[in-house]
């Protein structure tokens, strides 16, 4: 049993995960010859590999496979400080319609709008 090369190792880690873990089953479970499934596998991948390794960015498929982690679910006083505000900010606006500071059939710009309500927040 022999280890890859290392353009054959490079090759390989485009389409699987661990390219030693493959080259050790391969060779311990091929029914056939491993060396001739290895020579198959590189030169078929090959093409691919060269265009996506001259690409900015690349990434080798464990790379690739591994999912970003989500962000942390928000807390419950963060979920009920956006409820405040959003309450707030509400208020302020039907406040602004009372008052006559916002009147709907209006063209207003947004700035205008925002400025009217952060002042009745």
């Amino acid at each position: 049993m022999r280890d890859l090369t290392t353009d054959e190792a490079t090759v390989l880690a485009d389409v699987v995960k661990s390219p030693v873990a493959w080259w050790d089953n391969c060779q311990a479970n091929f029914s056939g010859d491993p060396e001739e499934a290895l020579a198959a596998k590189v030169e078929r991948h090959r093409p691919a590999y060269d265009i996506a390794v001259a690409l900015p960015n690349y990434e080798t498929r464990a790379e690739r496979d591994v999912a970003p982690s989500p962000p942390p679910p928000p807390t419950n006083t963060e979920i009920y400080d956006r409820v405040i505000q959003r309450e707030r900010a509400f208020k302020a606006f039907v406040l602004c319609i009372n008052d006559g500071s916002i009147v709907p059939s209006a063209n207003v710009s947004g700035a205008t709008l925002k400025a009217a309500i952060i002042a009745k927040m």
